[in-house]
């Protein structure tokens, strides 16, 4: 065995280990409710409390995970690669099993899985050139929005989803546009 090549299986666990930081197991913990959470609202019996509240609980772990990242100076890689897909799991699925139920129009699932896919192909282009693309502020108003508007679907609460729905998917058109303007670098690296 070649010493030079040689990675002893302590330091591949170590680096794991570092990986695994209170951050990245609340980004975890959120993908893990997603499942939960559609099946909750499935069962007739238990559709509102219950996924309301395992909702809050993976809105929290939203929060608490970005929260921790910078209080201990735990940003990862992998906490950057995981937390996205985490939040994009978390609106997009419910909101295609809100569509599929008749609680919401299918346009403003089509407009926010939309900026979602863009903002995400934006971000790997940007990666693949050493260019990390941040959230925003707005992109954050965004996430409260549609966050909200899911607690409304989940609560049957007809007359603020019709408020929240054309709000939240008009704040996630504008924030679109500001990303792809504040990183118009990264759109010139395409050509």
């Amino acid at each position: 065995m070649n010493g030079a090549n040689y990675v002893s299986p302590f330091r591949r666990v170590n680096r794991w280990y570092r990986a695994f930081t209170m951050p990245n197991r609340l980004t975890l913990l959120r993908v893990a409710l997603v499942p939960v959470f559609l099946l909750l609202l499935t069962i007739p019996q238990t559709r509102v409390i219950p996924a309301f509240i395992l909702f809050a609980i993976a809105c929290a772990t939203d929060w608490l995970d970005g929260f921790f990242a910078r209080k201990y100076k735990q940003q990862s890689s992998v906490g950057a690669l995981l937390d996205p897909i985490a939040d994009k799991l978390f609106v997009i699925l419910p909101l295609v099993y809100f569509t599929a139920t008749g609680g919401i129009s299918p346009w403003y699932v089509i407009i926010i899985t939309g900026r979602e896919l863009i903002i995400s192909a934006f971000r790997l282009v940007g990666a693949a050139n050493g260019t990390v693309v941040y959230a925003n502020k707005l992109g954050k108003v965004k996430t409260v929005l549609q966050m909200t508007l899911l607690g409304s679907l989940t609560l049957q609460l007809k007359a603020i989803t019709n408020i929240l729905a054309p709000v939240a998917a008009l704040v996630t058109v504008v924030s679109l546009a500001e990303y792809l303007i504040a990183n118009r670098d990264i759109l010139r690296e395409l050509k």
